[in-house]
């Protein structure tokens, strides 16, 4: 609906509401319920109304779920199956732990569709889940930029493909290239791009050359301690700013202002800054050229000199910041707003939540992580629970939420029964599962059906699966709703063994047995015989147990006769078989 600085005007189409005005007021979740209402008060004459008599409308407001977009429903059921997966992962020892997390957050981040997304969650993932030894964040952090901002290499492979002597000449892209490599720290590229220019074979261009291929890299699995890494690359700087006080590599001002930049002078990476696309790709090449050993704990100094200076002012922005600042309270503040209905606060926020990188206090100071967790988890479950065929999904959600949903969704369930619509309520019931609210709505389904002979939100009913075990009175209506579609579909033979089965339950109902036993008669009288003797005689004692409900006394007599008949012809079929 727009923001304050960006209001959106919405139009409602409906001249009585144009004449009258309008009355709103709240629907479940985020929607509003519009209705046309002359505003008036004690001051208002005492007359008849001018609107009288007219058609009135109720228009329903409310922001766009584009997770219901055929487009973007397998999005949700494989983040589904990632977020049930995570459940399962046995956190006994934290060592096996962290190979499991990474390998779900990769899962989760090949989900993802949109750039956006993608790019925060591999940030996230680099900082707080893939974590390297010594929290040294260079090698990952360079990875990431180059991962997400590819142009630079693309057209550097452009210019290497040729293989042509004067490249710099050939190519007007030649030096965006080279330097858009360099902030990447793709330096095997970078001299290769300068062998082809044609000044390569120069003393300048050779020691340029030796100086990027003995530059030293740090590995945190190349045997060398930090304080050791630290004294060689300080060594090699020193070597690099020795040539260019000697002017080495005047020849040509680009290469020099290259060697410049390696030597990690800043006012030469804020003259490239033009060759980037974001400032936080001058975050990883400042760290690169001037502290490569850089740890978590460090990067928010660089990273908000950079932004502040870049004057870094987009949502994309804000969030990346508040990640390379440690301050998750901010990052999630700032992914609830994005336009996903939930979906990535939700998995972002229980991916570290799992991860035990999630901890974060209130203006009072009191840890309020566990209550964050599950309430984003409850607002994206509750947003699922709108759409017939998400429900499910929704409801994995809700069910790692138990200190708020079972009374959020008793008071949700009630306010469905007082508005008639059972669907809803029972749907509420399953969310908190809660038994015996779930019992007291399928007795209202069932009592529904025995006086109208109507069977309300059957596509719901019909896909009960595993939460038709949330009370016996659910199981029972999850059952007959199976038997009533196999009758409708004419699946004669499997509608008679359910029955039976629904008899023999000790399930049913009092008041629903006069509609069992109706149900029996044209099975019985069925041209092919679908019920044995056994069944028969079973369905007999059915009668006289319970035939003695006034419902059923109009139909006991063609019950008899219809059973009587079908005994006969199943007995006659079963003696007369040969014996095995």
């Amino acid at each position: 609906m727009g923001d304050e600085d960006n209001p959106q005007l919405i139009g409602i189409p409906d001249d009585l509401c144009r004449r009258a005005g309008i009355s709103a007021t709240w629907k479940t979740g985020n929607k509003l319920g519009i209705i046309a209402y002359k505003h008036v008060n004690v001051y208002s004459g005492d007359k008849k109304s001018s609107f009288f008599p007219c058609d009135t409308r109720v228009h329903f407001l409310g922001p766009e779920i584009i997770l219901f977009s055929p487009i973007l429903r397998k999005l949700v059921n494989e983040s589904n199956g990632v977020f049930l997966s995570i459940r399962k992962i046995q956190k006994s020892n934290s060592d096996e732990v962290r190979p499991e997390l990474i390998k779900h957050s990769k899962q989760y981040r090949s989900i993802l569709r949109a750039c956006v997304e993608k790019c925060i969650w591999h940030l996230t993932e680099i900082l707080y889940v893939d974590t390297l030894p010594g929290d040294v964040v260079l090698p990952q952090l360079l990875e990431w930029v180059r991962f997400h901002f590819p142009s630079r290499e693309l057209m550097a492979m452009k210019i290497l493909a040729k293989k042509s002597i004067g490249a710099e000449l050939e190519n007007m892209n030649y030096w965006e290239a080279v330097i858009g490599c360099a902030l990447h720290g793709k330096l095997e590229i970078v001299r290769s791009l300068l062998s082809y220019h044609t000044k390569a074979d120069h003393p300048a261009f050779v020691t340029a050359d030796n100086i990027l291929k003995t530059m030293p890299v740090y590995n945190v699995y190349g045997g060398y301690s930090v304080n050791e890494f630290t004294m060689r690359w300080k060594h090699w700087q020193m070597d690099l700013a020795s040539n260019l006080e000697y002017k080495t590599f005047m020849i040509d001002h680009n290469l020099e202002e290259l060697m410049r930049l390696f030597a990690g002078e800043e006012g030469i990476l804020w003259d490239f800054s033009k060759y980037t696309e974001a400032w936080y790709e001058l975050v990883a090449a400042k760290l690169l050229y001037s502290s490569p050993c850089c740890k978590q704990a460090e990067l928010a100094r660089h990273a908000n000199n950079i932004a502040e200076r870049w004057q870094a002012g987009r949502h994309l922005d804000h969030i990346i910041l508040a990640l390379m600042e440690n301050e998750m309270y901010k990052v999630i503040e700032q992914i609830q707003h994005m336009n996903d209905s939930g979906w990535f606060a939700a998995h972002l926020t229980d991916l570290l939540y799992n991860c035990e990188k999630l901890n974060i206090m209130d203006e009072d100071q009191t840890n309020v992580t566990d209550k964050l967790h599950e309430s984003l988890l409850l607002e994206y479950g509750s947003t699922l629970f709108g759409h017939s065929s998400l429900w499910q999904c929704g409801a994995s959600y809700l069910e790692q939420c138990p200190t708020q949903v079972t009374s959020i969704c008793k008071i949700q369930g009630i306010k469905s029964i007082r508005r008639g619509r059972l669907g809803n309520a029972l749907a509420w019931a399953i969310k908190a599962q809660d038994g015996a609210f779930a019992t007291y709505i399928a007795d209202q389904f069932l009592k529904q059906y025995a006086e109208e002979g109507i069977l309300q939100c059957e596509d719901l009913l019909e896909n009960l699966g595993a939460y038709m075990l949330t009370s016996d009175r659910l199981t029972f209506l999850g059952k007959y709703c199976e038997f009533h579609q196999m009758y409708v579909m004419e699946e004669f033979s499997e509608a008679a063994q359910l029955l039976i089965s629904l008899i023999t339950s000790n399930l049913t109902p009092k008041y629903f047995w006069p509609i069992l036993l109706t149900d029996a008669i044209p099975l019985l009288e069925a041209e092919d015989i679908l019920l044995s003797s056994k069944d028969t005689f079973l369905l007999m004692r059915s009668v006289e147990e319970h035939g003695d409900d006034p419902a059923f006394h109009d139909k006991t007599e063609i019950f008899r006769l219809s059973a009587a008949r079908n005994l006969a012809r199943a007995l006659n079929i079963e003696t007369g078989q040969p014996e095995k």
